[in-house]
């Protein structure tokens, strides 16, 4: 029964085996590190090409709207200080069947309903709100177009992975 430091040394060819092995492992943990940095994962749901547009050209007086989805790191990476207003179905029966963004989202609108009744807006409410202000953008599907045909008069400023950026100007 005695400890583990009283055994004998390692021989000169079990320590380079060991010392071998904590290279390698080394190299393939560093490696995996690199590849991870430089390929992140979620590049493709980002919207931080969206956020640097609005960062750019947006006033902050100008709403943000968003169709279908919330884009829950935009307001991180466009640095907003004011709730956007999401558009979406929240008459729709399904709804609260079963656990989803959009349902956690409506839930929580019962906490305050009137931040909700100016943030969680149906589709109808949609070309109101735009006629609000000099200047809007909207993110949302790139599909979303063929919903609301008004949107192909707004300048697309960027899209990407099947989400479009528009301004959408009143006049």
């Amino acid at each position: 029964a005695d400890g583990f430091l009283s055994k004998a040394p390692l021989s000169r060819g079990a320590l380079r085996l060991w010392w071998g092995a904590a290279g390698l492992a080394s190299v393939l943990s560093l490696g995996t590190l690199t590849w991870l940095a430089t390929h992140p994962t979620h590049a493709n749901k980002s919207t931080q090409d969206f956020a640097g547009v609005l960062k750019a050209q947006r006033s902050p007086e100008e709403p943000i709207v968003m169709l279908d989805s919330y884009y829950f790191d935009l307001p991180f990476y466009a640095r907003l200080t004011a709730p956007v207003t999401l558009v979406q179905p929240w008459d729709d029966p399904q709804l609260h069947r079963q656990d989803s963004q959009r349902k956690e989202l409506a839930d929580a609108g019962q906490f305050d309903k009137a931040a909700a009744a100016d943030r969680l807006l149906l589709p109808d409410a949609l070309p109101a709100l735009l006629c609000g202000s000099a200047t809007t953008w909207v993110l949302g599907p790139t599909s979303a177009q063929a919903r609301y045909p008004f949107l192909e008069g707004a300048t697309d400023m960027r899209h990407h992975n099947g989400a479009t950026l528009w301004r959408v100007d009143r006049s």
